[in-house]
């Protein structure tokens, strides 16, 4: 799932802890729709899957010193 997210998404890496947070932020809000919609539980996994790989990818960011802040 991360190798195809970075597919669509591009594997350039987060400029910052703000821009992290911004992510994981909007996933979640996604999750939360994807819950009190009627889409059913496979969106519900697949916003699961997007919230985990912004925070992997996140810390993976962080390892390699591609965050400024």
């Amino acid at each position: 799932m991360l190798a195809y997210r970075l597919n669509q998404k591009g594997t350039g890496t987060f400029a910052s802890s703000h821009e992290v947070l911004g992510v994981v932020c909007e996933e979640f809000r996604e999750l939360e729709d994807a819950v009190q919609g009627k889409e059913g539980l496979g969106n519900i996994k697949d916003e699961l899957l997007d919230i985990a790989v912004a925070c992997v990818f996140g810390a993976a960011c962080i390892d390699a010193g591609g965050l400024e802040w």
